[in-house]
C-alpha cells in the first residue's frame, strides 16, 4: 500500500519544479526585453551609408546636371547628420590618350585612358547643424532605424562644356539624442571646394566622377 506522504512530497517536489520555471523563464523574457529595448541599443553605433546619384539632361544650349544626395540609415538605433559638405566640379578631357603606370610593393595600376585636362568647381556647400559646435541650432537631419533622406540639387552649365564630372562629399553622423557638441573643421580645397578635414568623431568622405 503507496505511503500518502511519499505521494505529498512528490507533489510538492513538482510544485516546486513548476514554479522555479514559471519564474526562469519571466526572469529570460524580461532579460531580453531589457537586452533589446536598452542594454543592445545603448552600445550600437550609428550605421548611415551615403551616396550620391548623378544624371544629366540637355535643354537647348543648357546641360541640366541633378545631383541626389541620399542618407541611409541601415542600423538600429537613431542617427542624426551633424555637418555636411559637398563640391561638384566639371571636368574635360584630353584629346590624346595617357600612359600613367604605377606600381607598389602591394599594387599596381596602369592608366591607358583620356586624362582628365582640366577641372572647374561648378558648386559647393556645407552646413554645420545642431549637434555640431557653431552649427544652426535646432536644425537636425533625424535619420530614424532603417529610414532614408535625399536632398536634391540641380547645376546648370552651357551643352557640352564639360564630359564628366567629379563629386565630393563629406559628412559626420551620430548617435541621436546627445547633449555633446561635435568638433568640425571646414576648409577649401585649391579649387575653392568646401570641405570637412576631421571631427571629434571621424567622418565619411565620397570622391567619384560620372560621365556626363
Amino acid at each position: 500500500m503507496s505511503d500518502p506522504r511519499h505521494h505529498s512530497r512528490l507533489r510538492a517536489v513538482r510544485d516546486l519544479a513548476e514554479v522555479i520555471a514559471i519564474v526562469a523563464a519571466g526572469m529570460w523574457a524580461l532579460y531580453i526585453f531589457v537586452y533589446e529595448q536598452r542594454i543592445k541599443p545603448a552600445l550600437q553605433q550609428p550605421a548611415v551609408n551615403t551616396y550620391v546619384n548623378v544624371r544629366s539632361t540637355v535643354a537647348g544650349t543648357k546641360q541640366f546636371i541633378i545631383l541626389t544626395r541620399h542618407f541611409d540609415n541601415v542600423g538600429d538605433v537613431t542617427a542624426d547628420v551633424a555637418a555636411e559638405a559637398m563640391s561638384v566640379y566639371g571636368e574635360t578631357l584630353a584629346p590624346r590618350k595617357r600612359f600613367a603606370p604605377a606600381r607598389l610593393a602591394s599594387s599596381g595600376e596602369i592608366r591607358a585612358d583620356l586624362e582628365r585636362s582640366s577641372r572647374s568647381l561648378l558648386f559647393t556647400y556645407y552646413r554645420l547643424r545642431a549637434g555640431a559646435l557653431g552649427g544652426e541650432p535646432n536644425v537636425h537631419i533625424l535619420l530614424r532605424p532603417h529610414s532614408s533622406f535625399a536632398e536634391r540639387y540641380v547645376v546648370v552649365v552651357p551643352a557640352g562644356e564639360f564630359q564628366m564630372v567629379r563629386v565630393r562629399t563629406g559628412d559626420v553622423t551620430y548617435k541621436a539624442p546627445s547633449t555633446q557638441k561635435i568638433r568640425v573643421r571646414v576648409s577649401r580645397d585649391s579649387l575653392g571646394g568646401f570641405v570637412l578635414r576631421e571631427s571629434s568623431v571621424g567622418l565619411d568622405d565620397f570622391d567619384d566622377e560620372y560621365p556626363l
